[in-house]
């Protein structure tokens, strides 16, 4: 397929490859689907690229499991949406195109089959300083005006483009580094996108409610 996601034990043989997944150089990402047995391995292999699986960072997300894995030295996050989930190609689209600093880096999409059923993934960048739901801001105000900036730009970016996040809450702002000055947000799960004439693709997936609108 386009792109393979596919688990594998340490002495399989696996082709290295010779695209870089890292490069947004791929035609038509997230357009064909492939066969994968299983998401519990060493190894996930994307396009016959070989990804280490260093940890699961979620399994009881409502709406996918996520993977922390390395090539190269390189870190990124792996996401596995369950089969029921729903995902807008269009939107991913859009953000695999995005250029801007504090939206999250779509590094590639697709579609795969996981013990015969057919998921939808994204590989994305690794945001190391952990998101907003863990940070302690200690009452100082200037940090206070950097993040509320930094996101509401985010979302301002998002909005000229047409798209509404749909779940903006803590743990979906991210600091890209350690020292926590790069705000960024992701998570676009059940974000949708405003057609030409204004109309909007309501959600019927599950939101947080307590920072619902």
């Amino acid at each position: 397929g386009d792109v393979t996601a596919r688990p594998v034990s340490m002495d399989q043989m696996v082709p290295s490859g010779s695209v870089d997944t890292t490069m947004r150089t791929m035609a038509n990402p997230g357009q064909n689907d492939s066969d994968v047995q299983d998401v519990a391995g060493d190894y996930f292999v994307l396009k016959g690229v070989k990804y280490k699986n260093k940890q699961c960072l979620s399994e009881n997300s409502g709406e996918a499991q996520v993977y922390l894995v390395e090539r190269d030295g390189e870190e990124y996050v792996l996401k596995i949406y369950y089969p029921t989930f729903n995902v807008n190609k269009k939107m991913l689209q859009a953000i695999y195109n995005f250029k801007f600093e504090m939206v999250v880096s779509l590094i590639d999409y697709g579609k795969v089959y996981v013990d015969g059923k057919n998921r939808n993934y994204e590989l994305m960048e690794y945001l190391r300083g952990g998101s907003m739901a863990d940070y302690q801001l200690n009452g100082d105000l200037n940090q206070f005006r950097r993040i509320a900036l930094q996101a509401a730009a985010a979302l301002a970016y998002c909005h000229q483009n047409n798209i509404l996040h749909k779940d903006v809450k803590p743990s979906n702002l991210f600091f890209r580094d350690e020292d926590h000055t790069e705000v960024v947000l992701g998570d676009f799960g059940i974000s949708s996108m405003l057609e030409n004439d204004g109309k909007l693709h309501q959600t019927t997936q599950a939101r947080t409610p307590i920072f619902a609108a």
